[in-house]
C-alpha cells in the first residue's frame, strides 16, 4: 500500500486518544491501560518508519535512474 502510514497515524492517534481519555476521565492507572498506550505508541512509530522508509526508497530510485542532485 502506498499510503499505509497514513492508516498507522491514524490508528495511533485514535488509541492514544482513546487511553489518554481514559486517564483523564480518572481512571486509575492499570495494566490494560498501560498497553493500550503501548499499542498506540508502536502505530505510531510504525507510521513514522514507513514514511522515512518510503522516502528513502524513492530517493534510492532516483538515484538509481541517473537523477543524482549531486551529479546537476
Amino acid at each position: 500500500m502506498k499510503y499505509a502510514y497514513i492508516l498507522y497515524f491514524v490508528f495511533a492517534v485514535f488509541i492514544i486518544g482513546f487511553g489518554s481519555a481514559l486517564l483523564i476521565k480518572g481512571v486509575p492507572i492499570s495494566w490494560k491501560i498501560v498497553c493500550i498506550l503501548l499499542i498506540g505508541i508502536y502505530f505510531l512509530y510504525r507510521g513514522i518508519a514507513t514514511c522515512v522508509n518510503q522516502k528513502r526508497r524513492r530517493e534510492r530510485e532516483e538515484f538509481d535512474k541517473g537523477n543524482d542532485p549531486a551529479n546537476a
